[in-house]
Order: structure tokens, then C-alpha cells, then sequence
């Protein structure tokens, strides 16, 4: 069985046997000596356990752990001596069953059962090597799944790096356990697995809360993936909204404005490491959008973070080889100078949309700010139109096909837009997106280039793609971002069947629930 410790002070007064003050993330008493306080977690270990013991005496069962220390079956596995169950000990089971046991424990002293022969025996394993097999079983298991299988492969640049970090903090280890049980939940249809995953959630933003307290592991790249993969979390799943008794679409919002402020405070050069530098790639998306979306700038607008932005670029470019048909085969160049660039439009956006505002109600303009906005807004939609040369020129041109018989879309008379690859469909909608944003920006400003036309055409172009590009698992981050522009173009009947579109995805992507929307008729 488990030997826990009884003493609630920190490691090192303990080890000296004095009394902890216990004060946090750091006791006084190690402060006073001048040395670092090592901290108040524990790690379990293992005793020796006799079960004519266990049948000697009844344990009440600990919430959450009902199962744990009662035995039905004389038949229990043995314990390693280093106390790490071997992946041929957990036997053909797969990560989601096994999680499904460990979801209502702690972090720190999850539970494996052997559900291969249904026995209510319980092990406590060593919990770092514990943690990291059963996550790494679960994101094998997800990887497998049909649906998901290369859907989730958006996240696998920096995904790929999470398994060698697991088994060593338990906010990174709860987050990423947290998110693959609610995708292979969904995926597989199980409630009971995604209501746990929820359970997990719950504790694992206790431990980020100590993490975010701790004197140097607020700043480590595991915390920083932590609060990353938290994000995700709310982006599928939603939490509850007090007010409304419902899943709020915009709580991922509030953990990106954290993950932005942990980017800013470690600074650009902490992010040249593999793994930091495929965060920081993989995650400009929520970041930028969480920008758009609260009306603020960007940070990586600004010129230190641009440079490392584009220096990431290059060096991947130059890791795809020198030669002219290496450079033309790899995208990914191409798709982060698309990024550096779209990290400039929340400024954009938040200057004209306050000018739009302003003429809407009449209120005086200052023509100054208006005149430094149009140059602004120029020359960022020059570079958005020469970086989509060089992208159209790298991957195949969209095809009109037939809609389906039972589409419900006002422009059912048009073919869908059908992509060869839809991740390639959904970098189309987002640029078609963002010069939208810059040609009505450009409107407003009273350009002498009108632009309405253009944004009709690119607005139905986005709604002939919503259901190729946004089918599929990851369908809703595919779109997300293009419809929410977009509808601001839409007529009535169109927005009407944009909202039964997001209704029907909000159920395994909570960002694009329509009760995030106006209201169809209310936007101009």
C-alpha cells in the first residue's frame, strides 16, 4: 500500500525535524536560513502489505476513491519494486478505460484497476511514472480513434514534445489528461468519460494555481503548456456559465489572456528551444483571436515578438533544405508569415471598429487618427495580397462541386468550394476573413476604392466552404474565425442558417456557440 507522510510541513523541515511554519509557496523558516524551500507536495511510495491485514479491518473509503483499499478478489498484481506498472502489466486495455478509473482521484495518487479481469482491486502507483504511462496510453488510444485520428494532427508539432514532460508536474500532467479524455469522450460518444475529464479539469487548475504561486515553476515551459492545453480544454468543452446555467463559449478567452501574459513575462528568447518555439507556433491562433475578439493589440504585433515570429520562419525554411523543390513542397514557411502578418489585424480592428461606431452615432472624427489608420491599414493589406500570391502558387486552386442534396444554405443554387487538403480550405477562409476586416476598414475610412463588391464575394466564398471545410472533428476551429467575420455580411436568411450550422457544432466545440452571436437582422 501507500505510506503517506503525516507531517504537513515543508520537505526540508521535516528533514530537520523543526517545526514548518508552512507558509506558501515558501516556508519563513528556510527563508531565514537562506535556503530555497523545496515545497509541501509529497510522492508517494510503496510498503509492504499484507492482505490478511486488509481483511483484519474495514477501511472507509475517501471520497473519490470508493474502490480504493477494498478487495473482493484474493487476486491482486504484484507491485514493482520501483513501484511503475510496465505497459505489458496494464495488458491490451486501453488509455480510455483506464482513465476512466483515475478521472475522480487526485493527480497526485491516481488509481490504475485492472479492468482486463474486472477486479475492484486497486494499485497505487509510483504517481510521476504512473501519470505518464496512463496519459501516454490515452493519447495513443486518441490517435487511433477514426475520428480524430488526423484531425488532432493540427497540434502535432508541439503534441509530439508533451509525452517526454509528462510524469513530472502534476499541472501539466492533469491539463493534458484533462483534454484527451474529452476528445476521445466525444469522439467515442461516452458522456461518462467527458464528465470526468471535467473532474480532472477541476484539479488540474488547482495544481496550475500552485504552479502560478511557485517562485520559479510559474515561468517553466510545463506551466506554460499547461495553461496552453487549459485553453484547448475550454475551446471544445466550455465551462459553465453562472448567470445562464450554460457552457460559456468565451471562457477559453480569459485562460489566453494568461498563456499571453506568460509568453510576455518569459520574453521572446525563451522560445528558441524545440518545444517552446513549437508552443509558441501552435498556439498563435487562440492567441490572436483572443485579441481580436476582446478589442485589444496583439502582442505579437510588436516588433520583438515579430522578429522572433519571422526568425522561426526562416529557420523552418531552412530546415525543409535549400534546394528550389524542397522550399516549394514546405508550406509551413508560408503559413507563419501569414501569422506574423495576421497578428497586426486585432489593432486594425480595434481602430475601426471605433471609427465605424463613431460614424454610426454621429460623433465628431478625428481625421488624423483616421489618416494614420488608412496607412496602417494599406500596407497591411499589401503584404496579406502578395503573401497569398506566393500561397496560391504552392498548393492546388479550390474546385466548385455539387451541394449536398439535403443542404439547407440560401446558396444551395452554388456549388460548394471543395479543397484538396482542408487545411489548405481553412488558411482560404481565414485570409478571406481578414481582408474583409481591411476592406471594410478601408470603407469606413471613406477610401476612394469601394470594396463592396470584393467583400460580397469573398463573404460567399466563405459560406460555400462551411460545410467542406468545416466538417469533421476539428471543423469549428477550421471556420471558427471566417464565419464570425463573415456574418457580420450575411443577410438575414443567410445568418438564420449559419446559427443552425454553429448549433449543431457546439455539442464537441463550445467557442462557436451561436449565443456568442447578434442576433440575425441586428448587424449592419
Amino acid at each position: 500500500m501507500v505510506a503517506v507522510a503525516w507531517s504537513t510541513g515543508c520537505h526540508l523541515c521535516v528533514k530537520r525535524r523543526v517545526k514548518c511554519d508552512e507558509t506558501r509557496p515558501g516556508c519563513a523558516r528556510c527563508a531565514k536560513y537562506g535556503a530555497a524551500c523545496p515545497g509541501y507536495d509529497r510522492e508517494l511510495k510503496f510498503v509492504t502489505y499484507k492482505q490478511t491485514a486488509a481483511r483484519s479491518r474495514k477501511r472507509k473509503p475517501s471520497p473519490g476513491r470508493s474502490a480504493a483499499g477494498q478487495c473482493s478478489n484474493p487476486e491482486t498484481h504484484t507491485v514493482p519494486d520501483d513501484g511503475v506498472l510496465r505497459q505489458e502489466e496494464l495488458g491490451s486495455e486501453s488509455g480510455a478505460q483506464l482513465l476512466r478509473t483515475a478521472a475522480s482521484t487526485d493527480p497526485d495518487t491516481w488509481e490504475c484497476a485492472d479492468a482486463v479481469t474486472q477486479r475492484t482491486t486497486r494499485l497505487y502507483l509510483y504517481p510521476s511514472n504512473n501519470r505518464a504511462q496512463l496519459i501516454c496510453n490515452m493519447i495513443q488510444t486518441l490517435s487511433q480513434t477514426e475520428k480524430t485520428n488526423s484531425e488532432v494532427m493540427v497540434f502535432a508539432p508541439w503534441f509530439n514534445h508533451v509525452p517526454q514532460h509528462l510524469g513530472k508536474k502534476p499541472a501539466l500532467d492533469s491539463a493534458m489528461a484533462a483534454f484527451t479524455m474529452h476528445l476521445l469522450g466525444k469522439a467515442e460518444n461516452d458522456e461518462r468519460l467527458v464528465g470526468e475529464s471535467r473532474s480532472v479539469y477541476g484539479q488540474s487548475l488547482s495544481a496550475l494555481q500552485r504552479a502560478l504561486n511557485h517562485a520559479a515553476e510559474w515561468k517553466s515551459s510545463e506551466t506554460l503548456c499547461a495553461t496552453m492545453i487549459l485553453t484547448l480544454f475550454e475551446l471544445f468543452a466550455g465551462t459553465s456559465d453562472p448567470s445562464r446555467g450554460t457552457a460559456d463559449p468565451r471562457s477559453w478567452m480569459k485562460h489566453a489572456s494568461g498563456v499571453s501574459w506568460l509568453l510576455q513575462q518569459r520574453g521572446p528568447d525563451a522560445h528558441r528551444e524545440p518545444w517552446d518555439r513549437s508552443m509558441l507556433l501552435s498556439f498563435r491562433t487562440p492567441i490572436i483571436m483572443n485579441s481580436m475578439f476582446s478589442g485589444s493589440d496583439c502582442f505579437l504585433a510588436k516588433r520583438k515578438w515579430q522578429l522572433v515570429l519571422v526568425d522561426l520562419a526562416a529557420e523552418e525554411e531552412e530546415e525543409a533544405g535549400s534546394s528550389a523543390v524542397a522550399s516549394a513542397n514546405n508550406l509551413q514557411p508560408v503559413v507563419d508569415q501569414y501569422f506574423a502578418c495576421l497578428a497586426r489585424v486585432p489593432g486594425i480592428l480595434r481602430h475601426g471598429y471605433t471609427l465605424r461606431e463613431a460614424r454610426r452615432h454621429g460623433m465628431p472624427i478625428d481625421l488624423a487618427q483616421v489618416a494614420m489608420l488608412v496607412r496602417h491599414t494599406e500596407k497591411l493589406h499589401q503584404d496579406f495580397t502578395a503573401w497569398f500570391v506566393r500561397f496560391r502558387s504552392r498548393i492546388p486552386q479550390p474546385v466548385e462541386v455539387p451541394r449536398p442534396a439535403d443542404s439547407t444554405d440560401p446558396l444551395v443554387d452554388r456549388g460548394a468550394l471543395s479543397y484538396a487538403n482542408i487545411w489548405h480550405g481553412a488558411m482560404y477562409v481565414s485570409y478571406w476573413a481578414t481582408m474583409l476586416i481591411l476592406q471594410e476598414t478601408l470603407n469606413n475610412c471613406q477610401y476612394p476604392v469601394d470594396y463592396g463588391d470584393s467583400n460580397r464575394q469573398m463573404a460567399n466564398d466563405i459560406f460555400r466552404s462551411v460545410e467542406t471545410v468545416g466538417k469533421g472533428y476539428m471543423g469549428p476551429y477550421r471556420i471558427g474565425y471566417a464565419v464570425r467575420i463573415a456574418y457580420e455580411f450575411a443577410d438575414v436568411s443567410t445568418q438564420l442558417w449559419l446559427m443552425s450550422v454553429l448549433a449543431g457544432t457546439e455539442k464537441h466545440y463550445a467557442a462557436t456557440s451561436p449565443v456568442s452571436y447578434p442576433a440575425p437582422g441586428t448587424t449592419q
